[in-house]
Order: structure tokens, then C-alpha cells, then sequence
């Protein structure tokens, strides 16, 4: 990945005090994971095959954290891991990332299904977790996925 940049840019990011600060780095590795989902999609391309993608909260915070710009991605289902106790956040926090998703995947034209991933061990109580839906559904997600460290 840092050969292919600097083959490209002739730019050495290892070289550089702080490479994040450089946006053709940050675009180069945005691109360079897109391609890798374009080509599992040409893999997946029959029409009863469905490609989804477990992402970071929204497009924003992926780009940030993780150089991932999923909302560029060519898939059918995305799955938002909207774990608000990783970023110490409240419940409502979830409905703020599912609407911030949808939102930049219909700026992009993008009619795929969005469904906000909860972390079960974070949802203490009953209450929690119907608020946890409840602000998915509100903001825009077609539905909700679980995730649950523990099995």
C-alpha cells in the first residue's frame, strides 16, 4: 500500500511526520478499499446473490477512524456497527449515526438497505434495548441487526 502511493504520488508516507494529514494518502487507501469490495461484487454478481458489509457507525466516523468510505461501496445491505458505548455515547446516539447513513447513501443515489447493528452487551436493559429500535427505526433504518461478543 506505501509502495503503491509513493509509485503514484512520490510520496513516502513513512517519511512524513504525520501521514493522515496528507489527503491523497487518505483518498489512495478510501479507493484501494473500494476497489477490494468492487471486486467481491463482480464475484457476487447474480441477481439472487446479495452483498452486505458490516461497517463503522457512518460514512463520517469510518472515514476518520478507519479510512473507510462505505458509503462508496457497491453492496445491497449495510450493517452499521452503531455501538454507542464504544464511542460513549447514549442510546440516542444510535438514531444520530443510522440517519447520518442514510442520508449520505441517498446523496450518493445509493437505494440499498441499512440495517443499524446493535451490541447486544451494551443494551443493559429492556427499556435500552426497545430505545436502541426505536431510534434505528426513527432515523431512517430498514431494520436492525444484533451482534453479541460473548457467542
Amino acid at each position: 500500500c506505501v509502495i503503491a502511493f509513493e509509485k503514484e504520488s512520490g510520496i513516502n508516507v513513512n517519511e512524513v511526520d504525520d501521514p493522515s494529514s496528507i489527503l491523497a494518502w487518505k483518498e489512495f487507501r478510501y479507493a484501494l478499499i473500494v476497489e477490494v469490495v468492487d471486486k467481491v461484487r463482480s464475484l457476487s454478481s447474480s441477481p439472487r446473490k446479495q452483498l452486505s458489509e458490516a461497517v463503522f457507525p457512518h460514512p463520517e466516523l469510518a472515514r476518520f477512524i478507519c479510512r473507510q468510505s462505505w458509503d462508496d461501496f457497491d453492496v445491497d445491505v449495510y450493517f452499521p456497527m452503531t455501538y454507542h458505548n464504544f464511542y460513549e455515547e447514549s442510546v440516542d446516539w444510535i438514531g444520530q449515526a443510522c440517519s447520518k447513513g442514510v442520508s449520505a447513501l441517498k446523496l450518493k443515489g445509493k437505494e440499498a438497505a441499512l440495517y443499524a447493528g446493535l451490541y447486544l452487551p451494551s443494551l443493559t436493559s429492556e427499556d435500552q434495548f426497545r430505545k436502541a429500535i426505536e431510534a434505528a427505526l426513527s432515523n431512517g433504518a430498514d431494520g436492525v441487526s444484533l451482534f453479541d461478543a460473548e457467542n
